[in-house]
């Protein structure tokens, strides 16, 4: 079977899992062209979903729900919908027909045509120094690569066995080529000529800089290089402060006192205030349960005595976040308005504040500030479900604007966060364990450190010949609750069942099973485990997905009858299916960023979900077969969960349990003061959580009646699953974060 053809205008490529058409191409799962190719090689003819399914997943029991998505996924490549269906057709009840003509690829002289592009390309290519990826230049690209200034595109060439000459191509064809060859080289000159601005970054040493048993994190040097400022968190008190260090003599001194949360502070350019975010319980909550406060303090490492803060700001309606002097005047910060976050500007001399920058159809992620370059670095995300990186000049204005693009390797999502560097051509972030440059067009490119665990990227030295970075390592185990014989004594003491030295969470009762799902990743990337007494190994474990490195896995949901697991991963759902010798694991495109997912209805094929629409985080039910949605409703949701009978209660940004109805949501006032960021799940009309207290309680949906379970550890990080009088967890057993600095080759 050939391995290319053509469905009307549009390219399949097995090789690469690709649909392509003029200017687009699509990655799709090999199932779903699995799917593709068998309904191509019976062009015309229904076919059953049984016969589907026999065909692509033989010897495997699934659910007709994975045969919709693989067709979701096709018609999506395909640019159809379940309304207009001239490529795939669905008959009812019977099966799937392709409608559309089939050329396979020893017949089609097209091949021919773009065999001779791709070796045109690549001849370029070897001749400049420089690389294009063939499948995904598009008129789009085109115009970019026109104004990058150092592009790294790569190349695949295809099967060379199946190319004709280029002597048997019409005139017309070569005429063209040679005016694309022409084009393509003057890029490439351009190209070439502005690729000296950047320069890679080299890290040759590592040196601690902090080393106690509390977390430091927010490292970033004064102005001179002579400290590093820094969050230290007391885990005895849960609180944080702000301490300096003396970058030669290593002595140390707390600048703030009083009991708070302080976050994200900066000198000032003359080096003699210090700004940061204080952020307190509201006394009179208006539109979140917490309040913040803009200080600012003398910073004079002479004075014994701390100086007392000033509160420059106060904000009971909206967050701040972030603030960096821009001049010895004027403070900017991040401000969360109507769900939007945006950049606003604080001029002492007026004390007034104005709006720097905001999306109308998105929202601000992070940014930095470059002294020297007078611009910002803004990252973000619109509408259009894009990452963008944005230079802004002083006052605000656009300076360029570019979508962000990720490596091929990476999460479609990462949370990017730019530093400026001392190269003018790019920036820094970090994701996980490992480190990145971004340029002004958006280009990311790895960069190879020596981690294997948490890495935050902070603060460059003035001089440029170092780096300030916080490393950390998490580590959490999971463990079950008897609330069924411990009431009496009112004490739920944790069952440690799951642990290592790395991060183990999230465990679930498959159904109708003991076997219990959880995330771990001692292989060195989060992956999902099943653990049950009946496996053959001899741990009585056994791994079931591969996801890519540097993944992290936010929630895990069983199907209803226990054969796959929706993994919310990497911001992506994904459906893992599960069988008794293989599995098999699905991502579903939603064109929208996914904050969270709460609930799965496998048999309406349906999730609860936060998503961002226009840049304001959104209650969903979406569609997982057709990828459309219905709004539940545009509240920031923190934690959600849906009752086998279809009751749905969500927890709001002021941690109040809510039911929603046609009119307007129903607040559960049995349920005051009981939420907390440990989440919550219903299982048979009973919600259960945990509060700020630490107690494990009960709440019945018919009845209303409310119980205390008992009271628990602080260890206890979330509740993950109930069954019968067994509750999962996952514990905090240790989390370390320190300071480090790297010097740059």
């Amino acid at each position: 079977m050939a391995k290319q053809y053509w469905i009307g205008e549009f390219y399949v490529d097995l090789s690469r899992n690709q649909i392509s058409q003029p200017g687009i191409s699509h990655n799709v799962p090999p199932k779903a062209l699995q799917v593709l190719t068998y309904l191509a090689q019976k062009q015309g003819a229904v076919v059953s979903y049984d016969e589907l399914l026999n065909e692509v997943w033989p010897n495997t029991i699934v659910t007709p729900n994975t045969l919709q998505r693989c067709i979701a996924h096709l018609r999506k490549a395909l640019g159809e919908n379940r309304q207009a269906q001239t490529i795939i057709k669905t008959h009812a009840k019977q099966g799937y027909s392709l409608e559309c003509e089939v050329k396979w690829s020893e017949l089609v002289s097209k091949l021919d045509d773009q065999a001779a592009t791709e070796s045109t390309l690549s001849s370029v290519s070897s001749n400049s120094g420089s690389t294009i990826d063939t499948a995904t230049v598009t008129d789009e690209n085109i115009e970019n690569i026109a104004h990058d200034d150092s592009p790294q595109i790569n190349h695949s060439s295809s099967d060379t066995s199946e190319k004709l000459t280029h002597s048997n191509r019409p005139s017309g064809q070569n005429w063209m080529l040679g005016i694309a060859f022409f084009a393509l080289l003057l890029l490439m000159f351009v190209f070439t000529q502005k690729n000296d601005e950047s320069t890679s970054l080299e890290f040759t040493e590592l040196r601690p800089l902090t080393a106690t048993d509390d977390k430091e994190f927010g490292a970033t040097y004064s102005l001179d290089g002579e400290f590093i400022l820094f969050n230290r968190f007391d885990e005895e008190f849960c609180i944080n402060n702000i301490w300096a260090k003396h970058n030669e003599t290593f002595e140390e001194r707390q600048l703030t006192v009083d009991m708070g949360t302080y976050e994200g502070h900066d000198l000032s350019p003359d080096g003699k205030m210090l700004v940061f975010i204080k952020q307190n319980d509201c006394t009179t909550p208006l539109e979140q349960s917490n309040c913040y406060q803009l200080m600012s303090q003398p910073f004079d490492w002479q004075r014994e005595n701390v100086s007392t803060p000033e509160a420059l700001l106060e904000c009971q309606q909206s967050p701040i976040t972030s603030p960096i002097w821009i001049d010895n005047a004027h403070i900017v910060m991040k401000q969360r308005s109507e769900g939007h976050w945006r950049l606003v500007r604080y001029s002492l001399t007026t004390q007034s504040s104005d709006v720097l920058y905001q999306i109308e159809d998105g929202h601000v992620s992070s940014y930095d500030w470059s002294a020297e370059q007078q611009l910002f670095a803004v990252s973000s995300l619109k509408s259009d479900g894009k990452q963008y990186i944005e230079m802004l000049h002083v006052d605000g204005q656009i300076k360029s604007s570019h979508p962000i693009v990720l490596p091929a390797d990476s999460p479609t999502y990462l949370k990017i966060s730019p530093r400026f560097t001392p190269t003018r051509g790019e920036m820094i972030f970090s994701f996980g364990s490992e480190l990145f440059t971004l340029s002004e067009r958006g280009d990311v490119n790895k960069l190879k450190v020596p981690f294997d665990t948490y890495i935050d990227s902070a603060d460059f030295h003035p001089n440029g010949d170092r780096m300030l970075m916080v490393k950390g390592n998490f580590d959490s185990d999971i463990g079950s609750l008897d609330f069924g014989s411990a009431l009496n004594d009112n004490t739920l003491s944790p069952n440690v069942f799951a642990r290592s030295t790395a991060m183990e969470q999230i465990a679930t009762y498959r159904p109708n099973s003991d076997t219990i799902a959880y995330v771990s990743a001692q292989t060195g990337t989060e992956q999902v485990w099943l653990q049950d007494g009946w496996m053959q190994d001899s741990n009585g474990v056994k791994v079931v997905s591969k996801l890519p490195n540097g993944s992290f896995i936010q929630n895990l949901l069983w199907s209803d009858f226990g054969e796959s697991l929706l993994v919310f991963a990497n911001w992506q759902i994904h459906i893992l299916t599960l069988s008794d010798d293989q599995s098999d694991l699905a991502k579903i495109d939603f064109p929208h960023l996914v904050n969270d997912v709460f609930h799965w209805n496998n048999e309406a094929n349906t999730v609860l979900a936060s998503i961002m629409l226009d840049g304001v985080r959104t209650f969903v039910r979406i569609d997982l077969a057709s990828l459309e949605f219905d709004i539940v409703n545009r509240k920031k949701v923190k934690w959600a969960a849906q009752s086998h009978d279809g009751a749905v209660i969500y927890m709001d940004d002021f941690e109040r349990f809510w039911q929603p109805h046609a009119l307007e949501d129903k607040l559960i006032t049995a349920l005051d003061g009981q939420g907390s960021n440990k989440r919550f799940i219903i299982r048979d009309g009973i919600v259960y959580g945990i509060n700020r207290s630490e107690h494990l309680w009960s709440y019945s949906l018919l009845t209303d009646e409310f119980r205390t379970l008992g009271s628990i550890s602080q260890e206890v990080e979330y509740l993950t699953d109930i069954k019968h009088q067994q509750a999962l967890i996952t514990l905090k057993a240790h989390i370390k974060k320190e300071i480090i600095e790297l010097s740059l080759k």
